[in-house]
Parts: structure tokens; sequence; C-alpha cells
């Protein structure tokens, strides 16, 4: 089963202080994205404004922080995260946020704040699954690399478990096994008569 996200931050759209992050599941079918989360890589820094929420296709979202106060700042968290249902295969999802300092208000170049050496940001999928025991969680870390532009692309992926041999490619081989069987049983058959 392969667990997989990809996600872009879209500066282009307004400017680089309040870029829409838009995460779309790249799963398995039946692979369902149920959380997602970004933590501010320098902590000197917060995302004080989490708006425009564009939920799933199918389901929904919701947010640590939904502010209405973009002026005065806010929560002022280190953690943007999104709980979401419905999430589906091939669906997208996500919302605009606004990174300031820790103690006031000031336009900031999320690649700086979110891309700078040494205090990357992290950004974690958390994924449920048909017959999966606990949720599955996966990470991966805002380097600068990934910026082209004022857009950040970013994913991760990961399969789990063994592939089993689909039921259609099983059946030949079973065929071919059975009728070895039965030559080697005329074999056998002919040698003694």
């Amino acid at each position: 089963m392969t667990f997989a996200y990809s996600f872009l931050v879209d500066g282009n759209d307004t400017n680089v202080n309040t870029p829409f992050l838009t995460v779309t599941n790249e799963s398995d079918a039946g692979v369902e994205l149920t959380g997602f989360e970004v933590t501010i890589g320098d902590t000197g820094f917060n995302f004080d404004y989490i708006f425009d929420l564009a939920a799933p296709a199918g389901g929904t979202i919701a947010v640590n922080t939904l502010l209405t106060d973009s002026v005065n700042g806010g929560a002022r968290t280190d953690v943007a995260a999104a709980v979401f249902t419905g999430f589906d295969t091939g669906e997208s999802a996500g919302f605009r946020f606004d990174v300031d300092p820790d103690d006031f208000n000031q336009n900031e170049d999320w690649r700086v704040v979110m891309t700078g050496v040494g205090e990357e940001a992290v950004a974690t999928a958390t994924f449920s699954a048909p017959g999966l025991a606990s949720p599955f969680t996966l990470s991966t870390t805002l380097f600068a690399s990934g910026v082209d532009g004022v857009q950040g692309f970013y994913g991760a992926s990961e399969t789990i478990g063994d592939a089993a041999i689909p039921l259609p490619a099983a059946l030949p081989l079973f065929a071919a096994g059975l009728g070895a069987l039965g030559v080697a049983g005329r074999r056998r058959r002919a040698r003694r008569g």
C-alpha cells in the first residue's frame, strides 16, 4: 500500500507573505488523507492568520487557527494544522497562511522563514486506510532547494507491506501448476503400464 502526498506553497497569486498551500493526496486508491500540518521553520516567527480554506472535493476541512483578525495577529502558533474528512486519492485541499514575527505584524517572506538553513519547516501528513490498525504519518522537510521563484514544491511517499500478486496474474500460474502435475501423473502411469 502506497501513502503519498505532494504540496505546493504558492506566493504567486498574492504575495510571499500570505501564500496558498495546496495539498494533494497521491496515495493508492482507498487511502484517505486525514490530517496535514506544517511547523514553522524559524521559531522567532509564527502563523498568525490561516484563512481561505479549500476543502477536498468530497469532504471537509478544519484548521487549528482560523483567525478573523488579520491586522493585529492572533494565536501566533508555530504549527498550522488541518484535519480533513473525505480526502480521497487524487483530490486536493488547502489554505492560505500569514507568517509574522512573534511579537508584531510585518510582511515576511515565507521562503526565508520556512526554508532558512538550519531552520527548515517540516510538513507531516496523516493517512488512514481499510485494514490499517493505526494512522500512518509521513513527513518532509521544506528545504530551499524545493523553491522555484515564489513557489515551493514538496512531497513524500512510502510503500508499506508486500505487494500481493493480483488474482488474475495468479490464475495462469495456478493453471500451469495443475497442468504440470497432470503431465507428471501421465508419465508415471505410462512407465507403470
